[in-house]
């Protein structure tokens, strides 16, 4: 005579197929979380994405591996680890690349954190949000990687953006005293010049 808990797992492994096999990934996931089997689903999840011929259905399984991870067992490693297999099929992912930038900052986890501010780069066009970034990127270098050579090439890059802002153009020429990195600021400065000559003209 079965006893209750296998009556229990027998159906909830003909469930499981039934999910699987018609791809309700929503309901399949609910399914385990009311029973509170949360690393289970998970677990089930990364294996099934694994099999998807998609790139796009993976990727939507991982993010319901990072929901679940968030949401069900408040474990940041698991909701990163989800994020990072869907960069690893799209790495120019806006809303993950956002959602680890996030984690990794909350980490201090800088590089990660530049990484992340690297894509989003990538992605944009708008002079405003290029110029936030670059500076951000500098600030991270500069502060917490003390890697200063890098904060001058990413402050430069804020420079001929805001060309007019003296208090960039102060904090770049005291970094490039500090690395000797003259070619940069050389380059710098040759550059706005150009575009000077041209208004002009």
């Amino acid at each position: 005579m079965l006893t209750i808990d296998e009556g229990r797992d027998d159906a909830l492994s003909e469930l499981t197929l039934l999910y699987t096999s018609s791809k309700s990934w929503d309901d399949l996931v609910a399914l385990y979380v009311e029973l509170g089997n949360c690393t289970q689903i998970y677990e089930l999840l990364d294996v099934k994405a694994s099999d998807c011929e998609s790139d796009e259905e993976r990727m939507s399984l991982y993010a319901r591996m990072a929901t679940v991870a968030e949401d069900n067992l408040n474990d940041a490693d698991m909701a990163i680890a989800a994020l990072e297999k869907i960069l690893a099929v799209d790495p120019k992912h806006e809303t993950t690349a956002r959602r680890l930038l996030a984690y990794y900052s909350d980490r201090g986890e800088h590089a990660k954190a530049i990484s992340m501010h690297e894509i989003l780069l990538s992605l944009t066009e708008n002079d405003e949000d290029r110029l936030a970034t670059y500076i951000e990127i500098a600030r991270l270098y500069e502060e917490e990687l003390a890697e200063l050579e890098n904060a001058a090439t990413y402050l430069a890059k804020a420079i001929l953006i805001a060309s007019d802002r003296q208090d960039l153009r102060e904090h770049f020429e005291a970094l490039v005293e500090a690395t000797q990195l003259y070619q940069l600021l050389y380059d710098v400065y040759v550059e706005l010049l150009g575009r000077d000559n041209v208004d002009d003209s």
